[in-house]
């Protein structure tokens, strides 16, 4: 189906005096979908300190139908989550590039599979987030690298009925290109699912990493993927992207026989520069994979 939506988001120094935090962000979003699926989230990210001090703070709420793949009956399976969340990290510089500190995110969901099943579901997750960030700009990166590890932690203690730890690694590599103007961009990434992971908490292929991926049909507790793209910018403020990626699932015998499998993925992209003292951008993506495809718009880039 269509969507529409809205989104208001500001840009600005917390100290006008610090020459080396980038600008914090902030921002509110809607979306509705003629499948009948909303969203709405408010966001907030901080630089300030001189760029020794960082933070990410979100809080929305969603009511979203989609489906999975079942291959005990050979059918897509429809499913609507209704869910409430807030997410927050904040970290500390501890060597130069290095940031650290703790996350914390609450989720309460309501599922409902198929006509009738419904299950009510409370995540308090505790978390830790090593970042090594080599970027000289935190919004359009030309010729440098960041690092992602993250640990979370739903303990027994926090009232948690299902006791999960989820490792999440990426590494992005930026290099330049056509005498600097143009951006040649790699990922990978890495997730693990450890202990009892429930629906809720799996991984999809094709929600983050790799476009191309919109049906729901491969999912699993662990997710492994790789892409890298080109962004040429060669019209001023509008440009173009193309990109390609691989990305495979495993931990989901039970409703699906995607594990292991490789999913290839591709597609080419607009950009336009709304922020140019940033190079902040706004675009829209097309995307084909295996038997999928997919219409993506974007604020920033994928990655």
């Amino acid at each position: 189906g269509f969507s529409l939506g809205a989104i208001l988001i500001g840009m600005y120094k917390i100290n006008p005096s610090d020459t080396l935090s980038p600008e914090s962000l902030s921002g509110i979003l809607g979306l509705y979908t003629t499948e009948k699926n909303a969203v709405y989230l408010a966001f907030q990210q901080f630089y300030f300190g001189q760029n020794k001090w960082r933070g990410t703070f979100a809080i929305g709420a969603a009511d979203r139908g989609f489906q999975f793949y079942s291959d005990v009956g050979a059918a897509f399976v429809d499913y609507n989550t209704a869910s409430f969340f807030v997410y927050t990290v904040g970290q500390r510089m501890v060597i130069p590039k290095l940031y650290l500190g703790p996350t914390y995110t609450y989720v309460e969901t309501e599922t409902e599979i198929g006509e009738g099943f419904i299950s009510k579901k409370t995540f308090n997750a505790l978390g830790l987030k090593l970042t090594y960030d080599h970027r000289e700009n935190v919004y359009y990166p030309t010729n440098s690298s960041l690092t992602n590890f993250t640990w979370f932690n739903t303990p027994e203690g926090l009232g948690n009925e299902f006791v999960t730890n989820k490792l999440d690694f990426d590494y992005s590599l930026y290099r330049p290109i056509a005498d600097d103007r143009d951006v040649w961009a790699s990922r990978v990434k890495l997730g693990l699912g450890i202990g009892d992971v429930v629906f809720e908490q799996q991984y999809i292929i094709g929600e983050i990493d790799i476009r191309g991926y919109t049906q729901g049909e491969h999912r699993g507790d662990n997710i492994a993927t790789i892409q890298t793209e080109y962004r040429w910018n060669g019209l001023g403020k509008a440009g173009f992207v193309g990109f390609f990626g691989l990305a495979t699932v495993w931990g989901n015998e039970d409703i699906s026989a995607s594990n292991g499998e490789i999913f290839p993925a591709g597609g080419v992209g607009f950009r336009y520069t709304v922020f140019e003292e940033q190079h902040m951008n706004v675009g829209l993506d097309a995307a084909a994979g295996k038997d999928d495809w997919g219409i993506y718009f974007r604020i920033a880039e994928a990655f």
